[in-house]
């Protein structure tokens, strides 16, 4: 019977270990994966520019979403942004 107790205290203290192992290896990855949102203005080639929320992990896109926002430009309108940075969506 005191066997039976230690063999079940000692597998609770080891699955409460695991337990903690596991939770802290996922707070290490999640808190050095390169995680970030932002909104972003992608415009056609009328110059109609719709903003979009853009969520990133690790420079790859994992969710893009229209904010509801839009703008029509003039034909002579010319975007400021720099090729690089109009087509870099998770850089």
């Amino acid at each position: 019977m005191k066997n039976n107790s230690i063999l079940v205290a000692s597998l609770i203290f080891l699955l409460i270990n695991l337990s903690t192992l596991a939770y802290l290896i996922e707070l290490k990855t999640n808190t050095f994966a390169d995680n970030h949102m932002y909104t972003k203005a992608i415009c056609d080639e009328n110059n109609y520019c719709e903003d979009y929320k853009i969520a990133c992990i690790n420079k790859k896109i994992v969710e893009i979403t229209p904010t509801g926002s839009a703008v029509q430009y003039l034909e002579t309108w010319k975007d400021p942004r720099t090729e690089k940075v109009i087509k870099t969506i998770c850089g």
